[in-house]
């Protein structure tokens, strides 16, 4: 067995005990018995809400949580009474918990954690620390903390600590040309990058991953502070994505694993015997296989909707009174092929993305039982970690090339008639559907060891799509940063919805309180 194995086996040993914590700490107590009163709105609100979102699947929960501790803390004055109760009733609403499942003794923890961590914020803001930056920081470890008591995911997180020793082996440091920061920064930036190419972990997890790990004390300020503001220099540090980008390139056998501990409580036990382990995991990659046609479905529904719900905003806040101004009336061709276009597109890609091959599933077997069962490390080459560096000749070749299906598209929208307006708005979402639809494709990649060399037809579709990948990436990053229409529903419909639904339930459970008292 490799020091690998042993590692695996000692973290999901402490994950099983963390687990058992929890099912002690929820067997205490009566369960919370959800009322049914605004179940239905709120379970097809967050239905709707979450395509506005276009996060990933396991990041649902935390977002719903951290989005009912902003306008129960953070909006107005803070709500704490019986925050626990509150946050179990609304998440069993919108379908993230069985009903009847969470006793009052996990509530009364969340109502210690909110408490806890809302004196932290109140500390921070005593020191300086601007309101947002405040609020993201004790956000961050208050919504995974809380998400934590109902979906605890120590298995997961076994799996990236093991990952993570694996490619220190990988990537030795001594071997590679660093800066001096990148060889002072690149243990715990090679930490964050298996969360995010890996384990597809937001800020957030990986915040309360770290914080957990160096054992940080929240009641100290001025070291909460520091902590928190040179992990945000590495999340965001250029080296810290180059490494994302090789760790995600050799990490399809680690995904697979990743996986199968989501779904295998016993995979401690599976690990004993190595055949049965082997099998196991090839079934997990069959059975990944499956499912990718599915997420691609998915992901092409949850795009085509966050692409028609956006285009349907921008329209009306926007596209529609530009042309009313300037035009006098509405241009419909350009308005309709600004709608519907861009879902097309991506609802085309079901059709072009190739599913792996079997001979890329044999890959992955044979790769994690080298990983865990020899000394080994599985040999990829010369892996380069180094930035890219062009030349002043090559970059301007590269740029001229890149505006030249740029400036294709800007001649056909001409000979429809768009006008500025119009075509800066199909510029916006052709980009984004781009992006999306590259990400998409990510899905099939991602499961991929084995590189696929591409034909000529490819190579030229690349050609054309790349430029509009590359600025719908960085639209993307924009959007993400300001979500309008994720804003506009938390403050439109949410906000007074859901602070709607919160008064019933109170009144009803004091109408019910004074009925018990007359009997």
């Amino acid at each position: 067995m490799s020091s690998l194995y042993i590692l695996l086996q000692d973290q999901l040993n402490q994950a099983q005990k963390e687990e058992s914590k929890l099912k002690a700490r929820n067997s205490k107590g009566a369960k919370i018995q959800t009322p049914k009163t605004g179940k239905a709105i709120t379970n097809a609100y967050e239905q709707f809400r979450n395509a506005a979102e276009y996060a990933e699947e396991h990041l649902l929960l935390e977002r719903a949580i951290r989005r009912f501790f902003v306008r129960s803390i953070f909006l107005n004055q803070p709500d704490l009474e019986n925050i626990g109760e509150e946050i179990v009733v609304e998440l069993t609403h919108a379908g993230y918990i069985e009903n009847n499942s969470v006793s009052t003794e996990t509530a009364d923890y969340i109502q210690k954690l909110a408490e806890k961590y809302y004196g932290v914020y109140k500390n921070l803001r005593k020191s300086r620390i601007d309101k947002d930056t405040a609020e993201n920081w004790v956000l961050d470890l208050l919504s995974v903390e809380t998400e934590s008591q109902f979906s605890p995911h120590g298995r997961v997180a076994a799996v990236a600590y093991t990952a993570y020793a694996y490619y220190l082996k990988l990537l030795p440091k001594k071997k590679l040309r660093l800066t001096r920061k990148e060889h002072q920064r690149f243990e715990l930036s090679l930490f964050i990058a298996i969360h995010l190419a890996i384990l597809k972990s937001d800020t957030a997890i990986i915040r309360h991953q770290l914080y957990q790990m160096h054992g940080q004390n929240s009641a100290k300020t001025r070291e909460f502070i520091e902590f928190n503001r040179s992990l945000d220099a590495v999340i965001s540090d250029g080296f810290t994505h180059r490494l994302k980008r090789v760790v995600s390139r050799y990490g399809a056998p680690w995904r697979i694993l990743k996986e199968m501990a989501e779904e295998r409580s016993d995979m401690g036990n599976l690990l004993k015997d190595k055949e049965v382990f082997m099998t196991g995991y090839q079934q997990q990659v069959t059975q990944e296989y499956r499912r990718i046609k599915k997420r691609l479905s998915l992901g092409i529904t949850k795009s085509v909707i966050f692409l028609f719900m956006t285009k349907v905003f921008i329209g009306l806040a926007i596209e529609i009174p530009y042309d009313l101004w300037v035009l006098g009336h509405i241009a419909y061709l350009p308005l309709v092929i600004n709608l519907l276009f861009p879902p097309l597109y991506i609802a085309s890609l079901g059709f072009v993305i190739r599913m792996p091959t079997q001979a890329n599933a044999r890959a992955l077997n044979n790769s994690m039982e080298q990983i865990l069962f020899s000394e080994d490390v599985p040999s990829y080459g010369k892996i380069k970690l180094g930035p890219r560096y062009l030349s002043p000749t090559a970059q301007l070749a590269y740029a001229a090339l890149f505006m030249i299906p740029l400036w294709i598209i800007v001649v056909i929208l001409s000979l429809l008639g768009f006008n500025i307006m119009q075509g800066l708005i199909f510029f916006v979402f052709l980009s984004t559907a781009s992006f999306l639809g590259f990400r998409l494709s990510k899905i099939v990649r991602e499961m991929e060891l084995i590189i696929k060399q591409n034909g000529f037809l490819t190579a030229i579709a690349d050609f054309f799509y790349i430029p509009f990948i590359i600025i719908g990436q960085w639209l993307t990053r924009k959007y993400a940063k300001l979500n309008l229409a994720g804003a506009f529903l938390d403050m439109a419909i949410e906000l007074p919805l859901k602070s709607f639904i919160r008064l019933i339930r109170q009144w009803t459970r004091f109408i019910n309180e004074r009925r018990d008292e007359i009997y």
